[in-house]
């Protein structure tokens, strides 16, 4: 690990029954879907540790004070934080901005992606590196990973999160004020339905019991 490497920060919600990954509520119940996060967030702090080459923080909303998140924070030797207040492109232009301000490159990734193979994020990390912007979009229109090595304020102005024109609105808007994406990562599969859960469930045999149950 070297401090010229980029910085990975993993968003993540904080693993409450009823508040976490709902829309795989039916048929999986609150406790069953919060217990999906936990695994999600494990795997992947197990996945993103093994295969990037820089510094990880856990950046949880709404807040970041829960044992569980504490013990996986030491276990997998990864930092932890909160996540700012605003809508999302408010949460991850101001994550991003606190890195870059102090001299960093850094990559944005959701805990949805554990599958996420080593050639992409090493793929992401050498493209940060060589100062160009990264992102990696999801099969439902949306994005897993984006880094943007001179964040802007207005760069997320015109993106309506959750939608499915999320991924092609931040490229418009970002556009907008100069930001160009000169790496396009591989599209993948984030686990928001139960129809996602099923199919991760393949790569990730530890899902395989919230379908059986």
């Amino acid at each position: 690990m070297s401090d010229n490497d980029p910085i990975l920060v993993v968003f993540a919600k904080k693993p409450v029954p009823g508040k976490v990954k709902t829309r795989l509520c039916p048929p999986l119940s609150g406790l069953q879907a919060a217990e999906v996060a936990i695994l999600l967030i494990r795997k992947s702090l197990e996945n993103f540790c093994a295969h990037w080459p820089g510094k990880i923080e856990l950046c949880v909303w709404p807040d970041a004070r829960d044992d569980l998140l504490a013990g996986l924070s030491s276990e997998y030797g990864v930092s932890l934080s909160t996540q700012a207040s605003g809508d999302l492109g408010e949460k991850m232009r101001l994550a991003m901005a606190e890195k870059v301000n102090l001299g960093h490159k850094v990559a944005i990734m959701g805990a949805d992606v554990p599958h996420c193979g080593a050639d992409i994020l090493q793929a992401a990390c050498v493209a940060l590196k060589s100062d160009k912007n990264v992102i990696g979009p999801t099969a439902d229109g949306g994005y897993y990973c984006i880094g943007i090595n001179q964040p802007k304020l207005t760069m997320f102005n015109k993106v309506h999160w959750g939608s499915e024109e999320a991924y092609t609105q931040t490229l418009s808007s970002c556009a907008d004020v100069g930001i160009n994406f000169e790496c396009i990562l591989p599209v993948l599969n984030d686990l928001d339905t139960f129809e996602d859960l099923q199919q991760i469930a393949v790569q990730l045999p530890g899902l395989r019991q919230f379908i059986n149950d």
